[in-house]
């Protein structure tokens, strides 16, 4: 009984440290000098170069490092593992946002303290599930919103790191940085006023470029977290508010780490809270009214708007990389 016993924790506490992980082992690409990633890379090795990208040029020994939740975030943690193992790193503690990166980090022998004892990071590193161009992003589509808001928000540096597709967006970022060292995609989808650009050691964003938009809303629902007391209520409240005009609120079911309903029980985040997901049609007109008027709402806990937290967003690709400063 003790071994079966045994045998279902280890196999449980896997399944959460791998629910962000790559259906197979990724090789190590040697990092890159130029943004010129090799050609036809997957989703996964994109996401793979700039997770262990995040760390190399923005993690430096003995900081207090923020760790993000999400597939991307997953290969920043990794990428500090390795580097903590390898001593290229030292006397470095860590923040997790979640109870799969607390898990993954442990797994990695990463040391990890809280925002009790450290309310001050370095760096954090995350991802974001849409950015419009004022840099303004909607997060929590695994779920630990509240979490990431929390520890990201006492960072000097925060950098969202995420794969592209495409690069037929870049002219919603008319002031990105010229450099000769940085290439963008050039094909057909490449707009005429695309140039090249360079990184600035500040908070970056790095992000998928299908998740760039001319407003947030339509291309990801906005997650909101709420208490489980009188929830349908807190609900009603929520869509009767006027910035969330038009808005179709879905309360999140089975697991809380996707908005793809995969349980008929109630999601339940780490911190014991329901998940209600907002689905627009339009964009939203003013994401930092919205998010004032929701965090004022009674029931709300937090929201999936980080606005005014971006320094930068880096969007990478398997063509190059381009930067867009705020």
């Amino acid at each position: 009984m003790k071994l079966l016993t045994a045998a279902l924790t280890a196999l449980a506490t896997t399944h959460n440290i791998s629910a962000f992980a790559p259906a197979t082992k990724i090789a190590l690409h040697p990092r890159f000098q130029t943004t010129h990633f090799m050609a036809a890379l997957t989703q996964d090795e994109l996401k793979q170069q700039v997770g262990y990208k995040s760390v190399d040029d923005y993690v430096k020994s003995g900081m207090v490092v923020g760790l993000g939740t999400g597939s991307t975030a997953y290969y920043a943690v990794e990428r500090l593992g390795q580097k903590l193992a390898s001593g290229e790193l030292k006397d470095i503690v860590a923040i997790p946002t979640s109870v799969r990166t607390k898990e993954q980090a442990e797994s990695l022998g990463i040391p990890l303290v809280t925002l009790d004892t450290h309310s001050k990071l370095d760096v954090a590193i995350d991802g974001a599930d849409e950015v419009d161009p004022d840099l303004n992003l909607v997060k929590g589509g695994g779920g630990a919103l509240l979490r990431e808001k929390m520890v990201e928000v006492c960072a000097d540096k925060f950098i969202v790191i995420v794969s592209l597709v495409s690069c037929e967006q870049l002219d919603w970022f008319p002031h990105l940085v010229p450099s000769e060292k940085f290439t963008v995609r050039e094909n057909k989808n490449t707009p005429a006023n695309s140039k090249n650009y360079k990184i600035r050691p500040h908070p970056i964003a790095q992000v998928d470029e299908s998740k760039l938009c001319d407003g947030l809303g339509p291309g990801f629902p906005l997650p909101v977290e709420i208490t489980p007391f009188c929830h349908q209520h807190t609900i009603r409240t929520i869509a009767a508010l006027p910035s969330c005009e038009g808005c179709t609120p879905v309360l999140r079911m089975g697991s809380s780490s996707t908005n793809k309903p995969d349980g008929d029980e109630i999601a339940v985040t780490d911190n014991g809270n329901y998940i209600v997901d907002l689905h627009f049609t339009e964009p939203i007109k003013d994401a930092p009214k919205m998010a004032s008027e929701l965090k004022n709402t009674v029931g709300v806990v937090d929201h999936g708007l980080f606005c005014g937290m971006t320094t930068a967003v880096i969007i990478a690709g398997s063509d190059g990389i381009s930067v867009k400063e705020a």
